[in-house]
C-alpha cells in the first residue's frame, strides 16, 4: 500500500504546507493512526521523509466513534512503532491518545 498522494485533500494540504513555512507560520501536522487505512511502516516512512525534520508531527491513535464504528481502535504499540518510525526523519514526533 503506498501513500495517497492523489487525494484530493491531501493535494491543497502539500500545496498549502510549504507556503506557510516561508512566512514564519508556525506549522504543525497531525496523522491519525486508522487501521487498514494508514498504518503502515512504509506509509509512515514516505509520510515522514515529505514532512522533514522542521514539522512537529502528532501521531494519533483512532478509536471508533460516530460513523467509522466499523474499524476497530488502532493498537497503541502500533502508533508507538510509526511515531519511532517518523523519529527518522522528523525532529519533534509526539504521540496521542494512547
Amino acid at each position: 500500500t503506498s501513500w495517497p498522494w492523489d487525494s484530493p485533500v491531501l493535494g491543497h494540504i502539500m500545496f498549502a504546507i510549504p507556503r506557510g513555512l516561508p512566512q514564519d507560520c508556525h506549522v504543525e501536522l497531525t496523522t491519525l493512526i486508522v487501521p487498514g487505512l494508514n498504518d503502515d511502516v512504509s506509509q509512515m516512512e514516505e509520510e515522514a521523509r515529505w514532512i522533514g525534520e522542521k514539522i512537529p508531527l502528532h501521531v494519533t491513535r483512532f478509536f471508533p466513534r460516530y460513523q467509522m464504528q466499523d474499524v476497530q481502535a488502532a493498537d497503541v504499540q502500533m502508533v508507538y512503532r510509526l511515531a519511532n518510525v517518523a523519529g527518522k526523519y522528523v525532529e519533534h514526533v509526539y504521540t496521542g491518545n494512547c
